[in-house]
């Protein structure tokens, strides 16, 4: 009984090693963004010019860690931005000012589709030191595409960010991947299977 449990405990790990230990997945594409006030839409693109505010677009290019994720921003330079944001030495008020920014991927791709996350953030004064402060929907947004045969899906968040008068700063975040739910399944699947196989071996030892 003991051989039997000691079997499945390694067998376990590898699957737990397994899903830890991720393909690494190529990310690339640019971004386009707009600020506006609210109510009225935006249409992104990749400069805009608003109260004193400047964005200007960004693209990145990057693997994946082992871990399943990959940083964008001044941090993670060599992956590239989400874009930067420069504010002048005008005295606006934002208060009721929103940001818009458009991610699309070209990489990867689903029988030639491309990826578009759009994800809004306020535009608020910020009262520590002056500037500005965006805050962006910390939601994630997920989207699913292939390796291989396999599902597996990539969620993106935008972190907030301050700038300051005459600052400049790059728009930063992450991407995160992981297996579908049914490929975990599978794999815990395939470890049960492995149970009467790990008997058998057990049977024929002990005759």
């Amino acid at each position: 009984m003991f051989g039997l449990k000691r079997s499945l405990v390694a067998v376990a790990a590898a699957v737990t090693l397994s899903s830890v230990a991720q393909a690494q997945v190529q990310f690339t594409g640019t971004t386009a963004g707009c600020f506006y006030p609210a109510g009225p839409a935006c249409v992104a693109g990749a400069t805009d010019v608003y109260k004193g505010l400047k964005f200007t677009a960004g693209s990145f290019n990057g693997l994946t860690s082992t871990g399943g994720q990959i940083g964008f921003g001044a941090a993670f330079a060599s992956n590239g931005t989400f874009g930067t944001v420069k504010l002048d030495n005008t005295t606006n008020d934002y208060a009721n000012d929103f940001f818009r920014l458009v991610i699309s991927f070209t990489a990867p791709t689903v029988t030639s589709a491309t990826y578009t996350a759009v994800l809004e953030g306020s535009v608020t004064s910020n009262p520590l030191g002056g500037g500005v402060r965006l805050d962006f929907d910390q939601t994630p947004q997920t989207f699913s595409y292939m390796i291989g045969s396999e599902t597996n899906t990539f969620s993106v968040v935008v972190d907030d960010q301050s700038v300051g008068p005459n600052g400049e700063v790059a728009l930063s975040g992450f991407i995160t991947t992981a297996p579908e739910p049914g490929t975990i399944m599978l794999m815990g699947t395939g470890l049960f299977a492995l149970i009467p196989v790990v008997r058998m071996r057990r049977k024929v030892n002990a005759a």
